[in-house]
């Protein structure tokens, strides 16, 4: 092939592939510019070592999930991740002790949530947007009827998990032929 040739192609492959060069990935955080990042916006953060498998496994995953949010100007979330083979004291700070730890870091709250779903792109998203959600009910100055009415609702919502788990445990004692009387209480 000559040169010429050579150079149209790779002038065509520049101009499809280019717009993928210029998207950013997950970002990298360290120990300097963590809290620095996190005072910026909310995260989504993986903690991992470079020889795990589940981390590398894990790896273009996380990267396409960084493309979408982290290109979106619009994007509540930053999408990052630290490598915990060099910033030991910033995972143990953060009490990260399996790859891959994946904790959400919510906007001006000092804690953060610990993801525990399935690791795929969907459950990602959904698990990211149950966050943001919360982040808006409490940050956009609701009224306090509102506040009071998604306080209450939370309330019901526990107590009726609780009186289902409590149910439960009473029909698992109902059928159960204990060789002694046994009874539910509550504290």
């Amino acid at each position: 092939m000559e040169m010429s040739t050579r150079i149209w192609i790779a002038c065509i492959l520049s101009l499809a592939f280019g717009d993928e060069a210029d998207t950013v990935a997950s970002l990298s955080y360290t120990t300097d510019s963590f809290d620095a990042e996190l005072a910026k916006s909310n995260h989504f953060v993986m903690f991992f070592a470079p020889w795990c498998g589940h981390c590398k496994r894990l790896s273009p995953t996380w990267d396409e999930l960084g493309k979408e949010y982290n290109n979106n100007d619009g994007s509540e979330v930053r999408i990052a991740k630290v490598d915990c083979t060099i910033d030991t004291g910033l995972c143990a700070k953060y009490d990260v002790t399996g790859y891959p730890t994946l904790k959400f870091f919510k906007l001006g709250e000092t804690g953060a949530v610990r993801y525990k779903g399935k690791r795929d792109i969907t459950s990602f998203k959904e698990f990211i947007e149950e966050q943001v959600a919360k982040v808006d009910t409490y940050n956009q100055g609701r009224s306090l009827e509102d506040l009071t009415a998604y306080v209450n609702k939370m309330v019901k919502n526990y107590i009726m998990k609780k009186e289902n788990i409590n149910d439960k445990f009473q029909e698992a004692i109902d059928n159960a032929e204990p060789e002694g009387p046994f009874e539910l209480t509550s504290r």
